[in-house]
């Protein structure tokens, strides 16, 4: 775990009534948090009215570059503004949301979100409640400017380049996959290092990993490749994503979603890689993977703006009348900050940057991006574990991982 520097408590602690910090469990980005509280009537940006609360120190991976954490920064804050499921960011002495140490690791302190993640087996009332929050998030997003790369304002169509990333690595794994189906496994993996790690579980799980790949990936990888080559070319709306939002980053308090959590990953693409991605993460969906995927989408909307075509240019269309920001005349959205089982969230109309594809398209695409992210996380993991025997904080939590994965894949080749 990282060590807080002495220039990020000054900078950025301090000023924020910080006065504990309690280190978490390490993540498999790279990432060190800390849990934090402050104290009441503390520091000089905290204002007299204030109450101790709870915030998330982060240190982001290294050699992270300072434009990227300064854009993800620029759209998390903007979508803060609109949802309060999202955290929103403390800011140091001189205003910033991203302070750089002298290493030059970057740094930000943000609300700790209450809640827990679902299980791998939540059952699909659960997972549509997550899928509601994130069509919530997308309904703010694709609001969003692009980008100083970008010169234009979405919708913007263009291939998805989830599809074409994961060509690429399907094409790059497969001889790396074969070097670790022929390793001594038990010689590579260097569980016996790590104190309280079941060496026999962890060898176990990456063993019938390997060995699943081993029958499975000649037949699978060419399909998803061919799948996915039908998808490539096609322009699809795009906009900023979360692009990591599986089912440990979006949180829940009883039935409720209360906090979604790490926005490493965001960038352009298509918003069904999110979905596909969410949905991924559970039992239900691997167990009939089209039936589940095309019931929650039209629970989530029922006109269907995944699979829906309107006419392009369509503005944005609120429940209630819009108000505007001081000053500017643009319209705002409600702030949206509920969203239960039990009472779906008031329809905010997207505009058609949201609304993708032709009708069944949709499914077809989010079904080759979960099929192939599926595999390809699975080689991955053997991969990385075998060939590279690379250094993880919490093996029996890799070992729990990869025995999902190795139970959905085996699944999936059934079909």
């Amino acid at each position: 775990m990282t060590q807080i520097p002495d220039e990020i408590v000054q900078r950025l602690l301090m000023p924020n009534g910080v006065q504990k910090t309690i280190a978490m469990p390490s993540g498999m980005s790279g990432a060190s948090v800390f849990r934090c509280r402050t104290a009441s009537h503390a520091g000089q940006l905290v204002d007299s009215s204030s109450q101790s609360e709870e915030l998330a120190l982060k240190c982001w991976p290294e050699q992270t570059p300072g434009h990227r954490v300064e854009a993800i920064h620029q759209r998390v804050s903007s979508l803060a503004s609109k949802l309060d499921l999202v955290p929103s960011y403390r800011r140091s002495v001189d205003g910033k949301t991203a302070v750089v140490d002298l290493r030059g690791c970057w740094w930000e302190l943000s609300s700790w979100m209450p809640g827990q993640p679902l299980p791998a087996n939540a059952d699909i009332a659960q997972v549509t409640c997550g899928a509601r929050a994130l069509l919530a998030a997308h309904r703010h997003l694709c609001t969003i400017e692009l980008g100083q790369d970008r010169h234009f304002q979405p919708p913007v169509f263009e291939p998805c380049v989830a599809v074409q990333e994961r060509l690429k690595r399907l094409q790059t794994i497969t001889q790396p996959l074969q070097r670790c189906f022929q390793s001594n496994l038990a010689g590579s993996v260097p569980v016996r290092q790590l104190t309280g790690t079941d060496p026999a579980l962890v060898l176990q799980a990456i063993d019938r990993a390997r060995e699943l790949l081993r029958r499975n990936w000649p037949d699978r990888s060419r399909r998803i490749q061919a799948e996915l080559a039908t998808l490539q070319f096609d322009p699809v709306p795009q906009h900023w994503i979360l692009r990591d939002v599986h089912r440990e980053h979006l949180l829940f308090v009883d039935r409720q979603v209360s906090g979604l959590i790490d926005f490493d990953a965001m960038r352009i693409d298509s918003p069904i890689v999110d979905f596909a991605r969410w949905l991924g993460s559970f039992d239900c969906f691997w167990e009939s993977p089209f039936e589940t995927a095309t019931q929650i989408l039209a629970e989530v909307e029922p006109d269907s703006p995944l699979t829906a075509s309107p006419a392009i240019g369509d503005p944005p269309q609120f429940t209630e009348p819009p108000s505007s920001e001081p000053g500017t005349g643009r319209p705002t959205a409600p702030r949206d900050s509920s969203w239960g089982l039990d009472s779906p969230p008031a329809t905010v109309r997207p505009p058609s940057t949201f609304r993708a594809i032709e009708e069944g398209k949709s499914i077809k695409l989010l079904m080759a991006i979960a099929r192939a992210s599926l595999w390809l996380s699975l080689g991955n993991w053997v991969v990385w574990l075998v060939d590279e025997s690379r250094q993880f904080p919490d093996l029996s939590r890799v070992a729990e991982r990869v025995g999902r994965l190795t139970d959905y894949a085996s699944r999936d080749a059934e079909h």
